[in-house]
């Protein structure tokens, strides 16, 4: 029966109780938010004066708090990481902070229903050669919308992103191999149709933007020189 039952929902589980009796059921439900309000380290709860409360009041506190901390121990996408944050239904909703050691990730910005989500930024920094920096929109845990992409290298790509890759129109500005700028058309990650491409150490090409396309990420064909 509904009213003899009630669910208890952590992060990386959900329990439901079945109760004999209304009374049991309180009993339980008393016992579970002193529990938690301990856990947490209310102050309310660790002082006693909660104990002077009534239960909707005591649940009144639980739901107030907002911000919290918990490591993730099975769940696969977050296993081994450590979030900081504001939650709802058991989730990370809001403003957050998200580390993986393991996977050399670093999150802060937007979240919803335990998801990347909206403004926030990534630093991935297990290896200083792969080490680079996204500062963006985020959608469903993926880099989504528009966003600028920092390199170890020195490479600089700000534009379009759609489900992590640069997809649309973006800028690409090169300093690794050679001082040149792209900017033009992206496909699955790579330079695919039309740009703009700029060599800035060639002196004889210096000053002279080529309008070019690209298949499969690679230079096809000049159309115009201006």
């Amino acid at each position: 029966h509904k009213m003899l039952s009630f669910r208890v929902m952590f992060p990386e589980v959900t329990i439901e109780l079945q109760c004999k009796d209304l009374c049991l059921k309180t009993q339980w439900l008393a016992t579970l938010v002193d529990a938690c309000g301990n856990c947490l380290k209310l102050h309310e709860f660790v002082s006693g004066k909660a104990s002077d409360l009534s239960l909707e009041g005591k649940l009144e506190l639980l739901r107030k708090r907002e911000y919290m901390e918990y490591t993730f121990k099975s769940l696969s996408d977050y296993k081994d990481g450590t979030y900081k944050g504001q939650w709802k239904d058991a989730k990370p909703h809001g403003i957050g902070e998200f580390s993986q050691t393991f996977t050399g990730q670093l999150y802060k910005g937007g979240l919803k229903e335990g998801k990347f989500n909206g403004e926030g930024e990534m630093l991935w920094f297990a290896d200083k050669d792969s080490r680079k920096k996204y500062i963006g929109s985020f959608r469903s845990g993926e880099m989504e919308g528009y966003g600028e992409m920092k390199y170890s290298s020195g490479d600089v790509y700000s534009g379009s992103w759609s489900k992590g890759q640069r997809v649309g129109f973006g800028k690409l500005e090169e300093v690794s191999h050679k001082s040149s700028v792209y900017l033009g058309e992206w496909v699955g990650d790579k330079k695919k149709g039309y740009g703009i491409y700029d060599d800035k150490m060639n002196i004889s090409h210096r000053g002279r933007n080529d309008v070019t396309t690209h298949i499969n990420g690679k230079h096809h064909k000049e159309i115009i020189q201006a």
